[in-house]
């Protein structure tokens, strides 16, 4: 709010309205103003329904056009790449990060003798992860909304939000 307050006071013909609102339903909300050509100037997404919003529509900027006024020197290349691009278009900026984490409930893994210690690389995980279903095979690995899956398959491939049809592809895995 401060960095908002600073902006319209350095410009002073700009007025910038804040809506707040919870996240449940709010990227429909956006896809609805987007379909009605009422969105705001300024929203917040994530980086996947971003994509899906550049997919179907060319409303949002490309921001490339703009790197003599946005410093983008404080930004990770990779993290923009990965998040941030489109088919070339640099369509957003991180607000913020978040880490996402696995939890593992070691009463799931005993059973099946799995010990996990130290570091696991995915390929490490999902093979004992693997043991685990076959000792059980009610018992399965994540929990967890749609985005947090599609991005942990992001993350796991090494690739970007782009890269959909290449995420069960095993020899996507190999690059």
């Amino acid at each position: 709010m401060a960095a908002l307050a600073l902006y319209m006071k350095r410009n002073p013909n700009v007025t910038i309205e804040v809506e707040f609102q919870g996240f449940a339903g709010y990227e429909e909300k956006v896809a609805t103003m987007i379909a009605g050509n009422t969105v705001p100037d300024l929203v917040q997404l994530t980086s996947v329904r971003m994509q899906e919003f550049a997919e179907k529509s060319d409303i949002l900027v490309d921001l490339n056009g703009y790197t003599d006024l946005i410093d983008l020197s404080g930004f990770d290349k990779d993290f923009l790449n990965n998040f941030c691009m489109h088919s070339g278009r640099l369509l957003g900026l991180p607000a913020g990060l978040n880490a996402r984490n696995i939890v593992l409930n070691t009463k799931v893994f005993d059973p099946a003798g799995v010990k996990l210690e130290g570091n696991y690389t995915w390929e490490d995980l999902i093979r004992e992860i693997a043991k685990v279903h076959a000792a059980n095979p009610a018992q399965y690995f994540f929990s967890m909304d749609g985005d947090g899956w599609y991005m942990l398959m992001c993350s796991m491939m090494g690739k970007n939000s782009e890269a959909t049809s290449l995420l069960f592809n095993r020899e996507s895995r190999k690059t």
